[in-house]
């Protein structure tokens, strides 16, 4: 078989295609593997040779695909795609199997987390045996982590999406490998410290260096602080959170490649000195890790610090690290861990972001007026911090309007004025932390400039309340997202193809083929376009659209939507008398 070139992309495609098949579409595997067969078939047995050229022959573009698509690349796809079809119908079986038990349940497990606040209970999640659930307890029940307690309580099965495009708590739950709430109605703490050792210590530091947190920042900027470098927003306010999210800057408050550049670049400069290059990169990964199990196992935490894992070993191992097979490798991690991750709005957000950063950066040049003379490392920088801004922007966008369905038109500015100071913050906030272990007194005078930057990110946050901050947008289709990502990706190899310097035959070939449509048919198909563009329009205009019928389940606010093919609506309350 012919070597694949970058195994772990395609092994990821197939694992993330497998993930979709087996959520969304419950694809017979059968009749799919017979499609694929066929379509395989088709593409690898064709004769490359082309005797007449015609461009409506699908054999002049087959040999296209033939380049990527080898014997060896798909059966490697079909063996992941296949694989995690199968665990995805387990997992969904298993969950299945643990929402028929609602009702009264009594069950032993451990505390595998903090107390978490709410309203009128708090909030804890236990693991009973290799199933975790929330656990809702009595607010002035306190328990710690790694408790073994005894628990009867009620079961209660997270709820499924009701409406279309609504929230699905169900789906939520099964992102964070959670299988429901048990609500407490009696406990027994029956052993301590029955958590996992290394988790323990993990959590020892953590709720160690939050404390210190605490005891130099005020409770606002402390709450910051712990979400910028230990990945905890738990505690941090709503406001504060919808205001980074509406100007775009809440990726500032999320642990990323940025955090574990800072920590690999300290860590070498300070073992380098007393270990050597070699021990000091094996130690690095050991700092890594714990990172990771401090902060948390959120998908951009998991991205960053396996990337990062990747490009010491490569330097351990004298290879040259391939930024898209890291990103693969950790990306199939990710989903090996929790497949339900896929849909996750943080990991998409983590991992188009920093794909459109690979693919885009390279090609996002702000001009400079003197071209002959060196730009200073101020102008430098904040082109570079724009160039990244909009190379993110350009995939994570129809993300963000996806799920959230906003868009705000300062987005450039605010990332522009927040990246000024997210850096030296970042350093800062990890020194501080770091000294508060030593002295707490000599920790608060490094946290004065750190004040300083949270009150600034605050104030640009503040952006949000400015006009047309916030523009609500309809959610789209799936496949309008996937045409939009598309096409920056087919402008950029255009432009590859008609700018760059070097030439090969497959770009000479692309040249060819769009030079040939524009002669045979460009001309003659402008004024056909028009006709078909103005029948369109008048044929929307005189046609009536369908009856839409839509049936709100919102509990006790049940009601009937009617949008009338005139586009007249009615709404229909369903009341309910209630005895």
């Amino acid at each position: 078989m012919k070597k694949i070139k970058r195994p772990l992309v395609v092994a990821a495609i197939g694992y993330i295609i497998g993930i979709i098949l087996g959520l969304y579409l419950k694809t017979n595997m059968a009749l799919l593997y017979f499609i694929i067969a066929v379509i395989a078939i088709y593409f690898l047995m064709t004769p490359r040779k082309v005797k007449k050229l015609n461009i409506y022959s699908p054999r002049r573009y087959i040999r296209y695909f033939k380049i990527l698509i080898t014997k060896s690349t798909l059966f490697l796809f079909m063996i992941f795609l296949f694989i995690s079809y199968l665990i995805i119908q387990i997992k969904e079986k298993e969950y299945d199997d643990v929402y028929e038990m609602e009702g009264n349940v009594k069950a032993q497990g451990i505390i595998v987390s903090e107390k978490i606040k709410k309203d009128y209970y708090n909030r804890y999640i236990i693991k009973v045996e290799n199933l975790k659930f929330y656990l809702q307890v009595d607010e002035n029940e306190n328990l710690e982590y790694g408790d073994y307690v005894e628990v009867n309580a009620e079961y209660v099965k997270p709820e499924p999406q009701e409406n279309y495009g609504g929230y699905s708590y169900q789906n939520y739950l099964k992102s964070q490998n959670i299988y429901g709430t048990l609500k407490v109605k009696n406990i027994n703490v029956l052993a301590h410290e029955k958590a996992n050792k290394i988790f323990m210590i993990a959590n020892t530091i953590k709720n160690k260096a939050k404390e210190n947190v605490y005891k130099i920042f005020k409770s606002d900027e402390a709450e910051m602080i712990n979400g910028l470098i230990l990945g905890d927003t738990s505690n941090l306010s709503d406001k504060i959170k919808e205001d980074f999210q509406i100007v775009s800057i809440s990726h500032i408050l999320a642990i990323s490649g940025t955090h574990i550049t800072y920590i690999i670049t300290g860590a070498t400069i300070f073992l380098n000195k007393f270990l050597g290059r070699k021990k000091s990169k094996y130690i690095i990964i050991l700092i890594l890790i714990f990172y990771m199990l401090i902060t948390g196992n959120s998908p951009s935490i998991l991205r960053a610090i396996i990337c990062g894992i990747v490009l010491i070993t490569a330097k351990l191992l004298y290879r040259k690290n391939d930024t898209w097979t890291s990103m693969a490798l950790s990306l199939l991690l990710i989903l090996i861990y929790n497949p339900y991750l896929i849909s996750n709005a943080g990991l998409q957000l983590s991992y188009f972001g920093a794909l459109g950063i690979i693919i885009f950066l390279d090609k996002i040049h702000l001009p400079s007026k003197k071209k002959k003379l060196k730009e200073s490392k101020i102008i430098s920088g904040i082109k570079n911090i724009v160039s990244i801004t909009i190379a993110a922007q350009i995939f994570i966008m129809p993300l963000i309007i996806y799920h959230f369905n906003t868009f705000s038109v300062y987005f450039l500015i605010s990332n522009f004025f927040a990246g000024l100071v997210s850096e030296p913050l970042i350093i800062l906030g990890f020194t501080t932390i770091l000294i508060s272990f030593i002295s707490i007194h000599l920790a608060s005078l490094i946290a004065i400039p750190v004040k300083w930057g949270i009150e600034y990110l605050i104030l640009v946050s503040k952006m949000s309340n400015l006009p047309l901050a916030k523009i609500y947008v309809p959610t789209p289709k799936i496949s309008h997202v996937l045409i939009y990502l598309l096409i920056p990706i087919i402008i950029k190899f255009l432009y590859e193809v008609y700018s760059l310097k070097k030439d090969t035959n497959t770009k000479r070939r692309i040249r060819n083929m769009i030079a040939l449509y524009k002669y045979k048919y460009f001309t003659k198909m402008r004024l056909l376009t028009v006709i078909i563009l103005i029948a369109v329009i008048f044929t929307f205009k005189i046609i009536p659209n369908r009856l839409k019928i839509h049936f709100v389940d919102v509990d006790q606010g049940d009601c009937t939507f009617i949008v009338t093919p005139r586009n007249k609506t009615v709404l229909v309350d369903r009341w309910r008398k209630w005895v």
